[in-house]
């Protein structure tokens, strides 16, 4: 499992979810792309699946969709 730390907009806020663990089908986070849904373990606020709108391999950014959340950045490390 990869660690992301994820920054989720909700109502005008940003709200930090501190470390989640990166649960997908794919075994590299690299391998993610547009398109792909897969659930987050969140200590504080998700635990509903994320829609990947786009993928950025080299910076490691990662933007995705919440159903009736919000949309939000994650920053793929470690």
């Amino acid at each position: 499992m990869r660690q992301l730390k994820l920054f989720l907009k909700d109502k005008k806020t940003w709200f930090d979810t501190a470390i989640l663990e990166f649960i997908a089908e794919e075994k590299e986070a690299l391998s993610v792309q547009a398109g792909m849904f897969f659930m987050l373990e969140a200590s504080t606020l998700l635990k509903k699946p994320i829609s990947v709108l786009d993928m950025d391999v080299r910076s490691g950014m990662l933007k995705f969709l919440v159903r009736r959340v919000g949309k939000g950045t994650a920053f793929l490390y470690g």
